[in-house]
């Protein structure tokens, strides 16, 4: 039962290619990792056994007990109880968290604990993002861009250096890129299908300064009004923003709708107006386990 269709693969998140980073399954000792287990996650309410799990505030790992019954009959069959790393989610990990990063789960999963929608996850998540990180004013980011054959920017791709970030000293700290970015990643950890992020430009028009924004307070900073070349944030239907907050301290952008999240943010447009998207950029971030070290020289990752 521990590995049927309601469990799902993990990765470490610490080597690159993808496929020599999954993590064993079922979850069980794992004895040439510094922590020694191997952890599994699974789908809450998932039909044909049930979880029952304990986590604390000052532990990683919780407890699982698996009750394993007959749909048909209703009869228990027996109980398996296991201490090694147990992770629920709400539904399958999304791109790009397929398979899921057990470093970003040991975040996502205590971040949003008690949640039990989509929307109560994908909003605490924003939150606590902003809550706990340190936007550096635009300056130095772990993502990079691509650039097509004749060397032209491609507005629908960006690499973000997930593991770097996720070592950060500072972490959770970056730019607006980085915390949408990861904002998406934490989200479909859980299994919510909030998966893209969206820039304000493209990528030709962001040589110079193109908007002015009211009062702000962006994550780690007090209240300000910044003139931006471009913003990012996650998107899909409405607006998720981990970066800011909209006005001095409470202005949560939590599955905002997109008129009104660039009326309350923008004071004056003072070159290019925002973009559609597409041509601006749409799109599911591409993440690295590459180490900070062997990041390539901004802003491209081709």
């Amino acid at each position: 039962m521990l590995v049927g269709p309601d469990s799902y693969p993990l990765r470490w998140g610490e080597t690159e290619p993808p496929s020599a980073d999954l993590v064993p399954l079922p979850p069980g000792l794992d004895t040439s990792r510094t922590r020694p287990t191997s952890p599994g996650c699974f789908k809450v309410g998932t039909g044909g056994f049930w979880l029952a799990y304990a986590v604390e505030d000052w532990v990683e790992e919780g407890s699982l007990t698996v009750v394993i019954w007959d749909e048909g009959t209703g009869e228990m069959l027996g109980t398996i109880f296991t201490r090694f790393g147990v992770y629920v989610v709400l539904d399958e990990p999304k791109p790009p968290m397929e398979p899921a990063w057990v470093s970003v789960l040991n975040i996502s999963c205590q971040w949003a604990r008690g949640e039990s929608t989509p929307e109560g996850a994908a909003a605490l998540l924003t939150q606590k993002l902003w809550e706990n990180g340190q936007y550096n004013g635009g300056y130095g980011a772990y993502t990079r861009y691509f650039r097509d054959a004749s060397g032209e920017p491609i507005d629908n791709q960006e690499r973000f250096y997930l593991r770097a970030f996720l070592e950060d000293p500072w972490f959770p700290w970056g730019q607006c890129n980085d915390f949408a970015d990861f904002l998406v990643c934490l989200i479909a950890s859980t299994g919510v299908p909030i998966d893209r992020v969206r820039r304000t430009h493209q990528l030709l028009l962001t040589d110079a300064t193109n908007f002015r924004t009211n009062w702000i307070t962006p994550a780690g900073q007090t209240p300000t009004k910044a003139e931006w070349t471009y913003h990012q944030f996650a998107f899909t239907d409405h607006v998720w923003d981990g970066s800011l907050v909209l006005g001095e301290y409470g202005g949560f952008v939590k599955g905002m709708n997109f008129d009104d999240y660039k009326s309350r943010l923008v004071e004056v447009i003072l070159r290019c107006d925002w973009q559609l998207a597409p041509p601006a950029g749409w799109f599911v971030p591409e993440v690295s386990a590459v180490a900070a070290d062997q990041m390539p020289p901004w802003p491209w990752a081709n």
